[in-house]
């Protein structure tokens, strides 16, 4: 075992159906305690290994591969090390739970009086081998939200198989539908983002 590398070792003796076989099957080569931390969704398996070198791996959530592997010279080292993630660890998730709950301030502190007003026009454009153009009518403002309907676009071709569309405005052809909006005041659709028109004709184009 001393005359093997660790990660080829371990690439060759660990079983990846979940992590607690993973964790099982470290344990099986090396020994060692695991140790997960009290907030982070992080396990660590730490341990003398081959060649007499301390070493520990890392899983993160619930994922059965190790994110990472680390061998050292010497005890000390090795935990100064391992001290050193947890400490990333803790203020990565820290700034990212900031991120989260300012956008949701955000977010909350929209008014969609302040983006849209009734009989806005909107338009998705999307597609991937043709460029679809799908048209909207603001009908309603709510306090975060809008609620939309399609509307009818009528098409000028200006080449083969492409050309313009403006939207015929109050000849609706759907639905209505509640948006609620993000913290940039935007609207989203299955495919894409909302863009208020700005009155000029959109290109767009077909199949045969």
């Amino acid at each position: 075992m001393r005359n093997l590398k660790v990660k080829e070792t371990l690439k060759k003796s660990f079983r990846w159906e979940n992590q607690e076989q993973s964790i099982k099957s470290l344990r099986g080569i090396l020994g060692g305690v695991v140790v997960r931390h009290k907030v982070l969704p992080v396990v660590a398996v730490v341990s003398k290994g081959p060649n007499q070198k301390f070493v520990f791996a890392l899983w993160r959530g619930k994922a059965a591969k190790p994110m990472a592997y680390f061998s050292f010279l010497r005890k000390e080292s090795m935990e100064k090390s391992l001290s050193k993630f947890w400490e990333q660890a803790e203020e990565s998730l820290a700034y990212k739970d900031f991120v989260k709950k300012e956008k949701k301030a955000k977010r909350l502190g929209i008014k969609a009086s302040d983006h849209w007003t009734v009989g806005d026009v909107i338009y998705n454009s999307w597609g991937y081998d043709q460029t679809n153009v799908d048209w909207y009518q603001v009908v309603e403002i709510k306090p975060r939200s809008i609620v939309i309907c399609r509307i009818c676009g009528a098409t000028t071709p200006t080449q083969y198989l492409s050309g313009t569309t403006l939207p015929c405005r109050h000849e609706f052809s759907g639905e209505p539908m509640l948006k609620t909006l993000d913290a940039n005041g935007q609207i989203t659709f299955a495919h894409g983002a909302g863009t208020k028109w700005n009155g000029k004709a959109v290109w767009h184009s077909w199949t045969c």
